[in-house]
């Protein structure tokens, strides 16, 4: 069901490997497009990374588009001047990353965090685990069936290698937590954190990514603060352009970098002020007013004396902001991927790609999140089953198809609630994508390490036709990136477990796929139904009654002594129905004979 393999988060250079050709696969053509094959660098926003004591690098183009025209200005005009998700407690504590390199994963959770208070009434104290996201998004599955040991195995060093937004979102799209920090902390020993295999899939948050968008204008930015408490950025983080102020009034730590360098620090933003005075700024002077509210990830006691800075709207370096929603994993019963390494790599010159996968029970189809990265994208995800044993993702019927519109690139679900499947079905999601420039879609290749693609699970579609990637010849193209969750299709049924004369017992209404208790019901427990089965004189005054349970076959015995007691009528009555019943009650159970 799932190939995983181990995210790779490497800064490349663009490479174009122009003339590759696919051999013939499903499709049978004569002239194959043009391969192009583009690495992630440094001018793609879904290339950040935190490296620590990174040396000033100059990167091309990027940053924060600070509202530059009319439009975007009038745009703006609805926003309030200032404004802070803190006043309204939509913010978490500030945390500690330590001696690790684990912004990226504390900018991450701190987004989530912040979404889920907001918008899903979390207790403003809610705190979910940076150590088992770090872990188990840079590490590789150890193996076993249908999951292959690929990439590179990084272990503890996991903790200083850095990682981006990108990393975390894979890792969720697999069903790789989220988790409270509660269960996995993050602490001073990176050896404490070295997690079994048994906990990657654990998810005692309950809770995973929906949405995940880049966002790069002012304006969208402050909107996704107001909507969803904070949003993940990135910077270059140099102590050189950090002023510190002291005044009357307070703290004030400023940062302002006016060069386009490389970034290395991943932040949360919760909130801004457009007229926080450029004076605050004294290393370098920013030529406005207008500062982001930054919560960092250096403790409570760092910064403006709580664990925040403000950084000016100016700063050359600001770029790869993310607007981030989660939702409930509660019911999900599967999760279907064939890769969960982070892509080092796209394709173009084509538009329509497919992941074809096996289901394992009754389930039906809840939603599936893809990676689009293109500007201006719609994009269509279709299902389609009842597949032939080895023919195209389109060659069954299609069961279902949305579509979205997407302003920014980013990771995205779709919903589809209810296409049923059966164990042993195979079924396909086809991606299609329109946008005004290239279609650049996600894949495997050397570029991110090893992988493991088998035949009929990752497909592109070309003029004439599907081709599967297993049959390409030189350009080493594994699986596409499509992650599926399934819910069961619950088929309840009534289970009793009957009670017992001193024991209760209970009906249940449970489903017979997945063992789900829907309700439940005591049964009080019967008490003895007792029978007299012989009786023998004592001493001259007494009988001794020998009585057995017609139900559990326990026995007592009753001794009646002829002369302190006159048996009254009534008792007399009591005495042959209690026999009478105890012999039915005795046949019925085939405990004696008529």
């Amino acid at each position: 069901m799932k190939t995983i393999k181990k995210p790779l988060c490497l800064l490349m250079s663009l490479i174009i490997l122009a003339g590759s050709a696919f051999s013939a696969g499903i499709s049978s053509f004569a002239a194959q497009p043009e391969i192009e094959i583009m690495d992630i660098d440094s001018s793609n926003p879904f290339d950040y990374e935190h490296y620590i004591n990174e040396e000033e690098e100059e990167a091309p183009g990027g940053g924060i588009d600070i509202i530059p025209n009319e439009e975007k200005r009038t745009k703006a005009a609805a926003l309030p001047s200032a404004y802070d998700s803190r006043d309204y407690g939509y913010v978490s504590s500030v945390k500690s990353q330590g001696k690790t390199g684990t912004c990226w994963a504390h900018a991450v959770m701190s987004a989530v965090e912040s979404y889920e208070i907001k918008n899903n009434g979390a207790d403003k104290n809610i705190n979910l685990s940076e150590a088992h996201l770090t872990w188990f998004a840079l590490n590789p599955n150890s193996g076993g069936a249908n999951k292959a040991q690929d990439g590179q195995n990084l272990g503890t060093a996991a903790y200083t290698n850095g990682g981006n937004w990108l990393c975390a979102s894979i890792a969720f799209a697999n069903r790789e937590g989220i988790n409270l920090d509660s269960d996995y902390p993050l602490t001073g020993n990176v050896a404490d954190m070295a997690y079994p295999e048994t906990d990657r899939y654990s998810q005692t948050a309950g809770i995973t990514a929906e949405d995940v968008t880049l966002i790069s204008e002012a304006d969208d930015i402050k909107t996704a603060i107001m909507n969803n408490g904070s949003v993940t950025c990135s910077f270059y983080s140099n102590d050189t352009y950090l002023t510190k102020e002291y005044s009357a009034s307070g703290i004030f730590a400023s940062y302002y970098c006016p060069d386009p360098v490389q970034v290395n620090h991943g932040v949360a933003l919760v909130g801004w002020d457009d007229n926080y005075s450029k004076d605050h700024f004294k290393v370098r002077v920013p030529s406005s007013n207008g500062a982001w509210i930054a919560k960092n990830s250096y403790g409570d006691a760092w910064g403006n004396g709580g664990g925040y800075f403000m950084i000016s709207y100016e700063d050359g370096s600001l770029s790869q902001a993310a607007s981030w929603s989660v939702l409930d994993t509660g019911e999900f019963v599967n999760n279907y991927s064939h890769t969960s390494a982070v892509f080092a790599s796209t394709i173009s010159n084509f538009n329509t790609y497919a992941s074809v996968y096996t289901a394992d029970g009754y389930e039906m189809i809840d939603n599936i999140g893809i990676f689009n990265m293109a500007d201006d994208a719609e994009v269509t995800v279709s299902v389609y089953k009842h597949l032939s044993p080895d023919g195209s993702p389109e060659s069954g019927s299609c069961a279902g198809s949305r579509s979205r519109y997407f302003k920014k690139e980013g990771y995205y679900t779709f919903y589809f609630g209810n296409i049923p499947l059966d164990p042993g079905e195979r079924f396909a999601v086809v991606v299609s994508i329109s946008c005004p420039g290239k279609v650049r879609i996600p894949v495997e290749t050397a570029a991110m390490g090893e992988f493991t693609c088998n035949a009929n699970e990752s497909y592109l579609k070309t003029g004439s036709g599907w081709f599967d990637l297993t049959e390409n010849a030189g350009t080493k193209l594994g699986n596409t990136y499509v992650f599926v969750n399934t819910k069961c299709r619950h088929n309840f049924e009534t289970r009793k477990i009957p009670a017992t004369c001193l024991n209760s017992g209970k009906a249940e209404v449970c489903c017979a796929y997945c063992g789900r208790i829907e309700s439940e019901s005591v049964i009080p427990a019967t008490g003895h139904h007792f029978r007299t089965v012989s009786s023998e004189s004592g001493d001259s005054n007494e009988i001794i009654y020998t009585k057995i349970c017609a139900d559990c076959g326990s026995t007592r015995s009753e001794s009646y002594h002829k002369g302190s007691k006159t048996v009254t009528f009534a008792e007399l009555i009591q005495r042959i129905f209690e026999m009478i019943f105890g012999r039915l009650k005795g046949i019925k159970a085939g405990r004696i004979t008529q």
